[in-house]
């Protein structure tokens, strides 16, 4: 039965449009496969937006480009920071952004760390889409730029199951702790109300107090 309601769900969300698009970005430059959000998590990010209107979002992983692009979607008068440190995966952003004659991303090919170290601009939204094993080290910097009331909206924070699966391959198990430790120190971080989504693989929504 739970299958067959989120199949219900995901034939109601399906917009003909914005699945084209989101299908463009991740095919855009196929010399690179590069891990996207997926569909109903890019839609959550667009809705998440037009409802909060955020003025400035940074985002930490670029990847595909489909997380920025569906924040901006309907929302031009909204300024993008994208870190990206990976080389290749900026190159093509930069042109894929340049392609779709986006402007207000402003796609950066650098650390997010290092980022830390320069950056004195606060944000109304933070979108966390990077190195999972990472995610607790990013708690402490990412609430000094958050504004109050503003968003830190985490994906991937369930692994793909693996933070629940009792018969764990070894290679993930440092990963996977890391990981359930940072969904565990968020939800009882006193400056966050936090909430987990069940959307594709998993989204952490915390509203700074």
């Amino acid at each position: 039965m739970e299958s067959e309601i989120i199949t219900y769900i995901n034939c109601l969300n399906l917009d003909e449009t914005l699945k084209k698009q989101y299908d463009q970005i991740i095919e855009f430059d196929s010399r690179y496969v590069i891990p996207a959000v997926r569909y109903n998590t890019a839609l959550f990010l667009k809705w998440i937006t037009n409802l909060k209107k955020p003025s400035l979002v940074l985002e930490i992983g670029f990847g595909s480009g489909v997380s920025s692009i569906f924040i901006n979607h309907g929302n031009s008068a909204i300024k993008i920071i994208s870190l990206e440190r990976d080389k290749n995966r900026f190159l093509r952003g930069k042109n894929l952004l340049h392609e779709m004659k986006i402007e207000n991303i402003e796609l950066l090919n650098m650390d997010a760390f290092d980022y830390f170290t320069t950056n004195n601009i606060s944000y109304d939204m933070i979108f966390l889409d990077s190195v999972k094993r990472e995610y607790k080290d990013y708690l402490v910097p990412v609430k000094k730029i958050l504004n109050k009331n503003g968003l830190l909206i985490c994906d991937n924070i369930l692994f793909n199951g693996k933070v629940i699966d009792k018969c764990l391959d070894k290679k993930y198990f440092n990963g996977v702790e890391l990981l359930k430790e940072f969904n565990t120190i968020a939800s009882n971080d006193l400056e966050l109300d936090t909430f987990f989504i069940p959307i594709d693989d998993g989204i952490l929504v915390s509203i700074k107090k």
